[in-house]
């Protein structure tokens, strides 16, 4: 779990975040696609654990699109915000 944490840090996959780089963007896309290949992965290499532990594979496909969301929202208030003061 350390070391997803990491690397969502690292793609500047969080909220707290107030100045981006020009790969930031790059570096969410191919955070959240790993993200969504590694759960595809083990749900398709462990169904027999899936269909046991459904709700928690729910949960972490939630997590996921709760987690991209937010983060896309409060980049987009940065970028707006920036924007509204370059041209104050």
């Amino acid at each position: 779990m350390c070391v997803c944490r990491l690397l969502q840090i690292v793609a500047a996959h969080v909220t707290a975040v107030t100045q981006f780089h020009p790969s930031t963007p790059r570096k969410r896309q191919i955070f959240v696609r790993a993200c969504v290949k590694l759960l595809l992965s083990c749900g398709s290499r462990y169904k027999v654990l899936l269909t046991k532990r459904e709700p928690s594979f729910r949960g972490a496909v939630h997590r996921l699109l709760i987690d991209t969301e937010t983060v896309v929202l409060a980049s987009m208030l940065a970028t707006i915000s920036v924007h509204s003061n370059l041209n104050a």
